[in-house]
């Protein structure tokens, strides 16, 4: 982690330290306008807003034991488990979960996943794009997965892809997964009224289908939000109020649009209007992590996920995300992900192959 006093040269390219982010009707970034204290609702719609997300595909999986799936830097997605079981590896977290008929997954940051019937090993799981194609995937038709003679489990999925590229974190304050059991489902009557409409939807050619599920396909997103929020209760709530806070919110927003900024605990804190003591005390209070630490994850996970495209130039991106040389990234990177860059971008692509 850098040191709580570090600061970067400032660069002509980038807005002023005092530029305030807002969204217009359309969704698109108003560098001029005021940002305002939202409510906690209105603190996930301003997210989904700026991630300008779209609903990619959605359809049911048939896996047949023995079966894996691999998915490299996944993109925000859910698997709803129809039948069977299914078990989940969460790369980033290295953290494994087992669900159950009728349990949800949302994948709420990029990733890489790892599914499988729990019975192989997930070292050897083939990218999904080694079993199926895109066409497959798109169509919203049934894709089968390891012995269509021995269908064990049945998925319904569904993926959304952000209009940016480089987009990191929709909700940093919320976690990067969401598991939701069945019986949580099943008391969101609306959420499993969606589910109901999606499969119907992925049998139908009708006109408007298309859009019709990518609609769907947000609701699911946000429903399971709100299903974690009631889930989990006050102290989840407490957790977003890092983002609803009239002064370190749109800090917050403004470190995840613009990550490469020269920022300081100083400049920050003189951003809101507050004491460095002060500001530091707060940051923490609120978000749970230093100001400084909170910056470079920021930018190490926007790393990640560029550094995933082979033509991504180091030196330049180690400028975009605000470090005077690419040593000086390697550094931090190394110091992040316990590896180079290069080193994790060969492992990274190799195994999106």
């Amino acid at each position: 982690m850098p040191p709580e006093n570090e600061t970067i040269e400032e660069r002509p390219d980038l807005p002023a330290l005092d530029t305030l982010i807002s969204f217009d009707r359309f969704g698109n970034l108003d560098m001029d306008a005021n940002i305002t204290c939202p409510s906690i609702r209105d603190v996930l719609s301003e997210a989904l807003i700026r991630a300008q997300l779209i609903g990619r595909s959605s359809g049911p999986w048939y896996l047949g034991r023995p079966w894996s799936v691999r998915l490299t830097r996944g993109p925000i997605s859910f698997f709803l488990v129809k039948s069977g079981q299914c078990n989940i590896y969460v790369a980033e977290k290295k953290q494994h979960l087992e669900l159950k008929r009728g349990d949800l997954f949302v994948l709420t940051q990029p990733s890489e996943l790892v599914l499988s019937d729990g019975n192989v090993d997930i070292t050897q799981a083939r990218s999904v794009m080694e079993q199926v194609t895109v066409d497959e995937l798109e169509s919203g038709r049934a894709v089968h997965f390891g012995d269509p003679k021995g269908v064990t489990t049945n998925l319904l999925t569904g993926i959304l892809i952000c209009h940016y590229r480089d987009q990191v974190s929709l909700m940093p304050a919320l976690p990067d997964y969401i598991h939701l059991s069945a019986d949580v489902i099943e008391q969101s009557h609306t959420l499993k009224q969606i589910f109901e409409l999606l499969e119907f939807e992925s049998t139908q050619v009708e006109p408007g289908h298309v859009s019709l599920k990518a609609s769907l396909l947000q609701m699911v997103l946000i429903l399971a939000y709100r299903a974690f929020l009631q889930t989990v209760g006050i102290d989840a709530v407490e957790q977003l109020s890092s983002l609803a806070d009239p002064e370190i919110g749109p800090l917050i927003t403004l470190v995840h649009v613009h990550p490469g900024l020269p920022w300081s605990v100083e400049n920050m804190a003189e951003r809101v209007g507050m004491s460095r003591s002060a500001f530091a005390a707060r940051f923490v209070d609120l978000v749970g992590e230093t100001p400084m630490s909170y910056v470079t994850q920021c930018r190490m996970r926007r790393a990640a996920i560029l550094m995933t495209n082979p033509h991504t130039n180091l030196k330049s991106l180690a400028r975009q995300l605000g470090y005077s040389s690419e040593a000086a990234f390697s550094v931090a990177f190394k110091r992040w992900s316990g590896m180079s860059p290069g080193r994790y971008r060969t492992q990274r692509i190799k195994a999106g192959r």
